[in-house]
């Protein structure tokens, strides 16, 4: 009896360690992440922030506003899920291509960039630079059950406000569904 359950154990063991795979590197918005019913992973926000991005371009909200670039400040994005998020991983890509295409520039909200801007405005007689569109939104999370199928759909709402009002607004949502293994280990 003990050789065979030390049989099994070192089958197990070989099992294990041959099926194993060396790590690789992976393009994090492609395919072959992994993709994981219970949160929301790098290709997901990758999604959003570009659709959404396309739908503030194509929307002309940014020409209304007479100064180029415009000075934007992200502002409150509200987290409606189960997960702890990092905000960054949604809003740097946003803010990135903002940047990069000259129709904004972020408003820095660090202790070091602002005390730089308020001694600038200081020298310059001029005041710090004040937001002109204030980007917010909220994520929520909706999950349901069929049996061992489980299905998430995570909303990605985004708004920028233009003096207090809704200027623009517009979700994105990704949905995956997955089933349960029968058996557990």
């Amino acid at each position: 009896m003990k050789h065979i359950f030390l049989a099994f154990a070192l089958t197990g063991i070989l099992c294990a360690v041959g099926c194993s795979s060396p790590a690789r590197r992976i393009d994090s918005g492609g395919t072959e992440t992994i993709t994981s019913i219970d949160k929301i992973n790098v290709a997901d926000f990758n999604i959003a922030a570009d659709e959404l991005i396309q739908s503030m371009l194509d929307a002309g909200v940014f020409s209304e506003i007479q100064s180029k670039p415009v000075i934007m400040q992200v502002g409150r994005i509200k987290n409606s899920t189960t997960d702890m998020i990092n905000m960054s991983r949604l809003t740097s890509r946003i803010t990135s291509t903002l940047n990069r295409s000259k129709i904004a520039r972020v408003l820095a909200t660090d202790s070091a960039s602002k005390e730089l801007a308020e001694y600038n405005a200081a020298i310059k007689g001029t005041e710090t630079p004040m937001p002109e569109i204030i980007l917010t939104g909220e994520i929520i999370e909706d999950s349901v059950r069929a049996g061992r199928t489980k299905e998430t759909t995570y909303m990605f709402i985004l708004r920028l406000n233009i003096n207090g009002v809704s200027a623009w607004e517009d979700q994105t949502e990704i949905t995956k569904q997955g089933t349960r293994a029968a058996v557990g280990w």
